[in-house]
């Protein structure tokens, strides 16, 4: 009997103070498979913010006035067109890239980060690939990109040309129109 009596004491005693230590994710909803932990939401790649309900990509979807210089080509400033892909919330294409491509090259968003995984947006041997960083600190808004181009037609003479990064002299700055 006194072992009962103890057991629900201890039953008693648990439940006061587990509830003396309410649920900080009780009150806190996190959208678009957002997780919370601790009170904080954990966004799912490609949405932010407090309660994960702004995609990433929302920054990037715009007119851009680009200036660059790369590792052969000669500098130059020309215009591109981000747009968002209808089919995945993380996804982006970009019009005009390199002042070359006829079609989009395909990206994706998350936070602050554009990725352009290896492509070959016109099909003709010329492939790109590349990471880009958001700066929202100034105004407008810019995108530091750090990106090569290659022309593969012929295998055994493979030609780079490098944008930003360890390629000294280059870059690739993108400033929002």
């Amino acid at each position: 009997m006194k072992k009962i009596l103890g057991l629900i004491m201890f039953a008693i005693i648990a439940t006061t103070f587990t509830s003396c230590n309410p649920d900080p994710c009780e009150k806190v909803i996190c959208n678009n498979n957002g997780t919370c932990n601790e009170g904080v939401c954990s966004c799912e790649a490609g949405y932010e913010g407090e309660t994960c309900d702004i995609l990433s990509r929302t920054k990037t979807v715009s007119d851009w006035n680009v200036e660059e210089d790369g590792s052969l080509s000669a500098a130059d400033n020309y215009d591109v067109t981000i747009t968002a892909n209808s089919n995945d919330a993380k996804a982006i294409y970009i019009g005009n890239m390199y002042n070359a491509f006829s079609n989009a090259v395909n990206a994706t968003v998350n936070g602050n980060v554009i990725t352009i995984d290896r492509q070959e947006p016109d099909g003709d041997g010329y492939f790109v690939r590349g990471t880009g960083t958001i700066d929202e600190s100034v105004t407008p808004n810019r995108i530091n990109f750090e990106y090569t181009v290659t022309n593969e037609n012929d295998p055994l003479n493979i030609i780079t040309d490098n944008f930003g990064g360890a390629a000294a002299g280059t870059y690739s700055e993108w400033d929002r129109k």
